[in-house]
């Protein structure tokens, strides 16, 4: 264990692979084991918030997709793929103020997935400016795999924040009601 933990230290890119698989697979049993366990109380959460996250989430999907796919197969990112996961990443920049303003930003969970966002999104936009040499370039993309890998998870994983206090959900129509108002 510590010679592939000393070589994942020196090339991050060598074991790359093998932490993609190893983090789908933990995910994997981390939401069936959250799917067998006992439903508690549901948090509330608008329509508007909810399709949201359902748009943030099938974007960062697409674009997981796409990269672990070439990934896994051993390939370089190109072609029609690249091209899709550039397509999804513009949605994920796109819809990423979106989701946090909604209720799942507002958690732990939700904050880190956002956090994690701006991770993996930050080293492709530094990428792209005119400064360093293509080592750096070839690191930037490195930090951009394992923060991608990071978003992914902690996206997927991300609950709403749990209240006991009434608050206003995006898309609750009893909160879009006009309040009555006494007059006396």
């Amino acid at each position: 264990m510590s010679a592939w933990i000393e070589e994942l230290l020196r090339d991050p890119d060598a074991r790359y692979r093998d932490v993609v698989l190893a983090a789908l697979a933990l995910l994997v049993a981390v939401l069936l084991l959250r799917a067998l366990a006992r439903r508690g109380a549901s948090v509330a959460v608008g329509k508007l918030s909810r399709l949201l996250r359902l748009a943030f989430l099938l974007a960062v999907l697409a674009a997981a997709g796409t990269a672990f796919g070439a990934v896994l197969r051993g390939e370089a990112l190109h072609g029609r793929l690249l091209f899709a996961h550039l397509v999804a990443a513009g949605a994920i920049v796109a819809l990423f103020p979106l989701y946090a303003l909604g209720a799942w930003a507002r958690s732990f969970s939700g904050a880190l997935a956002l956090l994690c966002g701006l991770a993996a999104i930050a080293p492709m936009l530094v990428a792209m400016q005119p400064i360093g040499d293509t080592a750096l370039q070839h690191e930037l993309l490195t930090l951009h795999r394992y923060a991608g890998l990071l978003f992914l998870v902690t996206l997927v994983l991300a609950r709403p924040r749990r209240s006991n206090a009434p608050r206003v959900v995006l898309g609750d129509p009893a909160a879009d009601a006009p309040a009555a108002v006494s007059h006396r």
